[in-house]
């Protein structure tokens, strides 16, 4: 009978795959994703960044591609 993996190592494999995910995006994209998830429309993070709107879109638009390919690959 194959042995389950304990909550312990399930929470460690989620933590690095998570982790990886990160790791696959600029620190641009980083940051875009933070202001988002902050609640920052795409017109008040191209403020803070000095950045226009169509940049933040891109890097918005780029980051999402990317995680999608790395959530495919982990979900395998």
């Amino acid at each position: 009978m194959p042995k389950l993996a304990t909550n312990d190592s399930k929470i460690l494999h989620a933590n690095e795959n998570f982790n990886a995910l990160l790791n696959c995006l600029s620190e641009k994209e980083k940051k875009i994703l933070t202001f988002i998830m902050d609640g920052f429309t795409k017109e008040e993070i191209a403020i803070q960044l000095r950045i226009s709107e169509k940049t933040v879109a891109n890097l918005l638009c780029s980051a999402r591609k990317k995680v999608k390919l790395s959530w495919v690959k982990f979900m395998v």
